[in-house]
């Protein structure tokens, strides 16, 4: 029986423990915090089980049919409903052109439309590379839309436009050919090619429901987990990982022989737990950044506030860049006659505020903007998530393949997911890497095998 290490409990760990497990392979998942799940964990906050920010299950791709059956009955189908707000009023998401006509003022309107479908007959004719992700959404969208909405959005999210990659925009914008365009803008309509769902499931106690059932699933076929465990080293013979230390939640000190390593971990830490890391790499590697995230969780004295799912806030004005409401995925969550408010703050600005004052200005927008109103509000909560959102610089892919033909080297150590590629996507996603990494482990193939398969976790797209 083969032994394998899973560093990290989050959604894409617990994956790799799942079928694993299943295959027969004795499986140990070391994770440095007291709960699993990762980003896709839930809270228990105000008597109410909240999400870390808004999660979702769905994908096009066949590992939905996977989680499907991990859940069985425990899913509920909801209706996608998403706003954005803009010039003082808010759209449906995505936005149509016949709807902005009718509230905005018609210059601006004819103004974003014209440059618009500019745009799109230009990329027909000129198909030179973008070199950045301004250019990318210039390119596709024109000046007008690319300045109202993508531009103040990228800058509150991530960083400036002309310093993000354009395979961001790639891999969070899906293209519509030019006759969806017109028919879209125009109509809003929702045949040819799938610009964003209309639908998603979700387990009706929250989130953390898909982590707890993939560790179940593991434990049963004799998966073990340590928490509150510190990674302290990776043994190397022969140019191969054979063993990891690490001290358990008791304080003790174990050592585990491994025939494989799969890293969910931060591609920095285990930069650190390798001896020997070549100066240029682990430059690289220390190059990446992230953007971290506070989540605002705000206690409403009213039983509802909006029926959509989430609410985006492109302008630069609002210190936050999304709201959600945790009943608005499961009226399960949140007991009945009050709600709960998530409010997404990314942008830089925040730094300049203690968190008083932080939520003072973010309540004061709220109310500005119609969601709630002072005396609604019974209590509320800051949680932080560093380094959530990763920066896709320019030029970050080839920071990133660096270190993964380093550890290729090893033959025997993966690094995978939202925090081990460095690779922003959503759940799901991880989910598929997750059960990737372990049929490539369980076909016992080279690692030029893996390579291949690798390349397209950076081809995901997010359809909103």
């Amino acid at each position: 029986m083969k032994t394998i290490a899973v560093l990290g409990a989050g959604i894409t760990g617990l994956a790799v423990a799942w079928k694993l497990s299943e295959a027969g392979y004795k499986v140990h998942i070391i994770e440095k915090d007291d709960k699993i799940g990762g980003m896709s964990a839930s809270i228990n906050l105000y008597g109410s089980v909240l999400d870390l920010g808004p999660h979702k299950i769905y994908s096009r791709l066949p590992v939905l049919q996977d989680v499907k059956e991990l859940l069985k009955d425990d899913l509920q189908v909801i209706p996608k409903y998403s706003r954005i707000r803009l010039f003082g009023k808010y759209f449906d998401y995505p936005l149509k052109l016949s709807e902005l006509a009718l509230n905005v003022n018609p210059v601006i309107t004819a103004g974003i439309g014209m440059s618009y479908l500019w745009a799109a007959v230009k990329k027909t004719i000129n198909t030179s590379e973008d070199k950045n992700y301004g250019d990318y959404m210039v390119n596709r969208f024109g000046h007008k839309l690319y300045n109202h909405v993508f531009k103040p959005y990228a800058e509150k999210a991530w960083d400036s436009p002309s310093k993000l990659d354009a395979s961001l925009a790639k891999s969070r914008i899906v293209l519509p050919s030019l006759y969806e365009v017109i028919k879209g803008m125009l109509l809003g309509g929702k045949k040819g090619k799938e610009l964003h769902a209309e639908q998603f499931y979700y387990p009706p106690k929250g989130i953390a429901l898909v982590s707890g059932r993939m560790l179940e699933k593991s434990k049963a076929c004799g998966g073990k987990l340590h928490l509150n465990a510190k990674i302290e080293k990776i043994n190397l013979k022969n140019n191969k990982a054979v063993s990891i230390i690490f001290t358990d939640e008791k304080k003790q000190k174990r050592t585990i022989k491994t025939d494989y390593i799969v890293s969910t971990i931060p591609m920095q830490t285990l930069a650190l737990l390798l001896p020997d890391m070549p100066k240029p790499v682990m430059g690289s590697v220390n190059s990446l950044k992230g953007r971290s995230l506070d989540l605002l969780y705000i206690d409403v004295k009213r039983d509802r506030l909006f029926r959509d799912n989430w609410i985006f806030f492109p302008e630069k004005k609002y210190i936050f860049n999304r709201i959600s409401e945790q009943k608005g995925f499961s009226e399960q969550t949140v007991p009945k006659g009050k709600t709960v408010l998530c409010v997404e703050i990314t942008s830089p600005e925040k730094e300049k505020y203690t968190d008083i004052e932080l939520f003072g200005l973010a309540v004061n927008q709220l109310e500005e903007c119609g969601i709630l109103t002072k005396a609604q509000i019974a209590r509320h909560k800051f949680v932080h998530i560093e380094n959530a959102y990763p920066i896709y610089s320019v030029g970050y892919k080839n920071k990133i393949m660096q270190f993964m033909t380093y550890i290729d080297g090893y033959g025997n150590i993966l690094s995978i997911g939202r925090q081990g590629m460095f690779n922003y996507v959503g759940m799901i996603d991880c989910v598929d890497m997750g059960l990737k990494a372990a049929g490539f482990i369980s076909s016992g193939k080279g690692i030029a095998e893996w390579k291949k398969i690798r390349e397209g976790f950076f081809n995901y797209i997010t359809i909103d």
